[in-house]
């Protein structure tokens, strides 16, 4: 029994030793990422947003965390599968020198996590960013709204072309916008002209729509409730004529009052 007791304790000794000295994660110098240098032609980039909030619609700004991934092809090497993080970009790994455009500051929340394949590189990093964008209120509250990213690359088409890659807008199921309902994100690409020189923008819109039932409780119902109070001062008794003025004109001034209100609000967002 106690050779059954030991045997069985220098099995698990064993096996924990093994599973202790297993990698946890690759390392850069163990990628060869020496046999990959190279300035590719092309570089799809991702846009996988977190998190939209303070949208300030008086100052047509919004804030937004996401993670921003571009990827580039390599020549093949088989058995090539690595990953890895580190606070700068290694020599070897190219960087596009992307800037987020229309924005008031950004601020990069991660290292840069490096994904190698058998035939591609993939760069990773989560960014939180402030951005001004161009709302229309004209269907308010029924309104819907594009929140974009723009992206844009030091170098011109003619040396590095920028796409974007597929988006699956099952991926954004879980973001996060309170007071808003995702509809789809979506991907444009533009040209620009910069000292006769001409320049890819990748545009990355996040279209969502209001939920409007809150607002319409908050502004229609008291309204409505302040109008039935004056259509109910008609089935009073014509001989309470004092009590019908003194309600008529209660109700008046509550809505001209919630109408100052409203408007005061509307002209901070409209503006």
């Amino acid at each position: 029994m106690i050779i059954h007791f030991l045997n069985n304790h220098l099995l698990r000794l064993i096996f924990y030793i093994f599973i202790l000295t297993l990698p946890i994660t690759s390392k850069a110098e163990d990628c060869n990422l020496n046999q990959i240098a190279l300035v590719p032609k092309e570089i799809k980039i991702s846009v996988y947003p977190e998190k939209i909030s303070k949208i300030n619609e008086a100052k047509n700004t919004f804030e937004i965390t996401y993670y921003l991934f571009y990827e580039y092809e390599i020549p093949p090497t088989p058995e090539r599968d690595c990953f890895f993080s580190l606070p700068k970009l290694p020599e070897n790994v190219f960087n596009p020198q992307l800037e987020i455009m229309k924005s008031e500051g950004d601020e990069f929340l991660s290292e840069y996590q490096i994904y190698l394949s058998e035939n591609s590189i993939g760069v990773e990093r989560k960014v939180r960013s402030t951005l001004v964008n161009s709302f229309d209120f004209k269907a308010f509250p029924f309104d819907s709204q594009g929140f974009e990213i723009h992206i844009m690359g030091l170098y011109s088409n003619e040396t590095l072309a920028l796409n974007s890659s597929p988006i699956d807008n099952d991926s954004f199921l879980n973001m996060a916008v309170e007071g808003w309902k995702k509809i789809e994100v979506r991907s444009t690409k533009t040209k620009e002209i910069w000292d006769q020189e001409e320049y890819d923008r990748i545009i990355f819109s996040i279209d969502l729509s209001r939920k409007s039932i809150s607002i319409l409780f908050r502004i229609i119902l008291p309204i409505v409730i302040i109008i039935l109070i004056g259509w109910v001062t008609l089935l009073i008794p014509r001989k309470e004529f004092e009590t019908i003025i003194q309600l008529q004109s209660a109700t008046l001034i509550a809505l001209i009052a919630f109408n100052i209100i409203i408007e005061e609000i509307m002209t901070k967002i409209l503006k």
